[in-house]
């Protein structure tokens, strides 16, 4: 008996969903896949949006198979072009990223949602910054309408609806030379569904997006859903315990980023990262000393810090000059090189 691992992968080598026939017997692959032949197997793969595969394999012992496809609008079906230059390395902490978004890209988060041009010109803004990070929503709710601007969220996004395009941005993002943080379950979301749904959410995209992304950010400011410490902290450690993360870390993000001892995290992985946000409203030497102890919980529990402060010249009051916001950023990341921080546990999305 033979030990089969089969990969689907576009001509860029990033990995698909895919529904593979064995031998007539369907099963669905993401991305890679195990399986157990003992005889010539017909192996076949079928992607939406893509040009089938298929092919007689012959029994000869262990060996991984990869199935390369190209997209239906190819002209020239077959195998894809070299692999180009390699992403860079997805490396954990030491997170950079910026949250002043230009009004015309705001909300930089929900890019999975964006149109192609808008999305590679903010992961060009992005690059132009000298940033390395990107977080981007698996899960991002249509809120913009409500705002009177549409363009905001363009629709919204839940990836599962369409796993493949989702896996398609976060490659954009890899390719631009980016390094995805991805935005797991959305408010609204967590709002309705049951602990188990969205952990069997959780697990799914973990599943297939681990080898490109650095950090998972459970949810959108999640004191403000599970607003109760005895509800939300037991949920929170059950949804971390419930997921295999494959080594990525995982925020915690609420909308008072001092919630939080070290009872709490020191109850958690190592892996466990509060992103710590401010509001608009809180000056530079108050967002410091509320990093100073951010910092020394991180300490204490080996657990990781990420500053985050949600700013926009669009949407914060007071709004800050991009100026402002980086120096804030700064305040923030002094007070953590205070501490006995390893330099790989903490970092800032603020530039």
């Amino acid at each position: 008996m033979a030990n089969w691992w089969v990969t689907v992968e576009d001509s860029r080598g990033t990995r698909l969903v895919a529904a593979v026939s064995v031998d007539g017997n369907a099963s669905e692959v993401r991305g890679r896949k195990h399986f157990w032949v003992n005889h010539d197997t017909n192996l076949s793969v079928s992607v939406a949006g893509y040009h089938d595969w298929a092919r007689t394999l012959r029994f000869d012992g262990d060996r991984d198979v990869v199935a390369r496809l190209t997209k239906t609008n190819d002209p020239t079906p077959g195998p894809g072009p070299g692999p180009g230059p390699s992403p860079v390395p997805i490396t954990l902490g030491r997170w950079s990223g910026n949250f002043l978004y230009p009004a015309p890209l705001f909300f930089g988060p929900a890019c999975a949602a964006f149109p192609a041009d808008k999305r590679a010109e903010y992961f060009s803004h992005l690059i132009s910054r000298g940033d390395t990070h990107v977080l981007i929503n698996a899960d991002q709710a249509d809120w913009g309408p409500s705002k009177g601007h549409p363009e905001w969220t363009e629709g919204g996004i839940w990836a599962l609806d369409d796993l493949p395009r989702f896996l398609s941005v976060v490659a954009e993002a890899r390719a631009a030379g980016l390094i995805p943080i991805i935005g797991l379950i959305d408010q609204p979301r967590l709002k309705v569904e049951a602990l188990d749904q969205v952990i069997r959410h959780s697990r799914q995209l973990v599943e297939a997006t681990h080898e490109d992304c650095a950090c998972y950010m459970l949810s959108w400011e999640i004191d403000e859903v599970w607003t109760h410490g005895d509800v939300r902290e037991p949920n929170i450690r059950r949804w971390i315990a419930s997921v295999d993360w494959h080594s990525r870390d995982m925020g915690i993000h609420y909308a008072d980023g001092l919630r939080g001892g070290v009872n709490f995290y020191g109850s958690l992985p190592s892996g466990a990262t509060r992103f710590m946000q401010w509001n608009a409203s809180v000056g530079t030497a108050q967002l410091a000393q509320e990093a100073r102890l951010i910092a020394d919980v991180a300490v204490r529990t080996h657990t990781k810090v990420c500053a985050f402060e949600h700013s926009s010249p669009v949407n914060q009051t007071p709004t800050h000059t991009e100026a402002e916001a980086t120096q804030r950023a700064q305040a923030a990341m002094a007070a953590f090189r205070a501490f006995p921080l390893d330099p790989t546990r903490f970092g800032s999305l603020n530039g």
